[in-house]
């Protein structure tokens, strides 16, 4: 269909550096901190599509969105289409470790559509996860209800 730009935004390596110094001065809590710190770059388009008559089936939408962003080398990491609504997560071809990852989030609702790419260090972000303390109780909850955890005396993981 005919999509209609309505913003379009590109913060860039320098800008992402000015605001990580910026933000540094300020009591934040510390996800804030270590969120900023992943981010390297990110664009952020958001589109109208002009004509409902043009919208088609969230899987006929999510396959041509596959097939263009294959195109473009990105993977599929994540696709849901339900109820006139559609996200999918792609991440470049070009993955080489996590601390230098290029993703890509696409989002559509009704006729709205807003895509946001993002190039970033997923090791801060791994960090804050693991260390988490939802991650250490699913930790011990997964402990306790595997039988190889407990023939094994807990002594992995």
């Amino acid at each position: 269909g005919a999509w209609q730009k309505t913003i379009e935004l590109n913060i860039g390596t320098l800008t992402c550096g000015l605001a990580r110094t910026a933000v540094s001065c300020f009591k934040l809590e510390p996800e804030i901190h270590t969120a900023l710190k992943a981010v390297r770059a990110a664009e952020v388009g958001v589109y109208h599509l002009a004509h409902r008559e043009a919208l088609t089936a969230g899987s006929t939408l999510l396959a041509a969105a596959n097939e263009r962003m294959a195109a473009r080398g990105w993977d599929p990491l994540v696709g849901v289409a339900a109820e006139g609504r559609l996200v999918a997560i792609y991440v470049s071809k070009k993955l080489r470790s996590p601390s230098n990852v290029n993703v890509c989030l696409l989002t559509l609702q009704g006729r709205d559509l807003v895509v946001v790419s993002a190039r970033g260090n997923l090791d801060p972000l791994l960090e804050l996860a693991l260390t988490s303390p939802e991650w250490k109780k699913q930790q011990q909850s997964l402990k306790a209800s595997n039988p190889l955890c407990k023939s094994y005396g807990n002594n992995w993981g």
